[in-house]
């Protein structure tokens, strides 16, 4: 477990130290002798790598502190078995913090499979995966509901909640997270706003048609602000229209730093964003590379 401790000492150090001292844009205030305490303390004598500027916060140090470890995601021989079903075989692979990334291949090819990997809704069978810095078979029970919290997940088959509205399917995830009701339904109105549904906020997802479902499921996946975008087939099934507003959406929030992941047939989808691209078949890596290199 010395990956895993040694990242949540770290963390913990991290949280601490933002509480107890202020950090400015104006640099170091280092005191003379004689002089009082201004409570600033240069965070070069703090963190030994650099900050984005102007970004403090807690989260933005952690994330230094996560990308001081190198990659995201780091895939050593893995592989995934159902009974006799081999899923996925011998994966190896990096993926690094903000990095758009194409996961394509024929039907069974296993990239459901993979997506499913990252936030542990499978388990590796054999291999491991260091996720942002820890090794992810090493998780404790009680590490893992943190550990998805930094996924956004959007689903082939959207899986919104069909007894809910859509603005309580949105504000559900963030009172999942300990929002309050009134703050969280903010925010779900404003994230569907971005989403062009504020029309529809309280519709039942049953009346929606496929592209406003898909839109409901990006605004509910990026709601929580997490790292890591999880997206399956996002535009599969829908018209050449509404596929575009879901790409315009995941690009603007990839731009803000965010790692995004898209399992995908579409080849027009890959053309209109380039990216890298890495090929499954039957559960094997058999090609990477940058856009229409695959």
């Amino acid at each position: 477990m010395e990956e895993a401790i040694w990242d949540s000492q770290w963390r913990l150090v991290v949280r601490k130290t933002v509480l107890r001292h202020s950090l400015t844009r104006e640099g170091p205030n280092i005191r003379k002798r004689g002089e009082k305490s201004t409570g600033i303390v240069p965070h070069s004598t703090l963190f030994p790598f650099s900050l984005r500027p102007a970004r403090y916060s807690a989260e933005s140090l952690m994330s230094s502190v996560d990308h001081a470890l190198g990659p995201q995601f780091r895939f050593f021989g893995v592989s995934k078995r159902f009974g006799a079903n081999l899923a996925l075989s011998n994966l190896s692979l990096e993926i690094e913090r903000g990095e758009w990334l194409y996961v394509t291949g024929p039907s069974g090819a296993g990239k459901s499979t993979f997506l499913k990997l990252f936030y542990l809704g499978e388990k590796t069978t054999s291999g491991e995966i260091l996720a942002f810095g820890a090794n992810m078979n090493r998780l404790s029970q009680k590490d893992i509901p943190f550990h998805r919290r930094r996924f956004g997940i959007i689903f082939q088959d959207f899986k919104l909640i069909a007894n809910r509205s859509v603005m309580e399917n949105v504000a559900l995830v963030l009172e999942a997270r300990g929002e309050a009701v009134a703050m969280a339904e903010k925010r779900a109105k404003n994230m569907l706003r971005h989403a062009g549904m504020e029309k529809r906020m309280h519709a039942m997802p049953q009346t929606l048609s496929g592209g406003e479902q898909q839109r409901v499921a990006v605004a509910r996946a990026i709601a929580g602000q997490p790292e890591v975008i999880l997206a399956d087939e996002p535009t599969g099934s829908l018209d050449p229209r509404s596929a575009d507003i879901i790409i315009n959406l995941l690009s603007a929030y990839h731009q803000r730093g965010a790692t995004v992941v898209v399992a995908t047939h579409d080849r027009e989808l890959m053309a209109k964003k380039p990216a890298r691209v890495i090929q499954l078949d039957e559960g094997r890596l058999v090609a990477s590379g940058a856009g229409g290199a695959v």
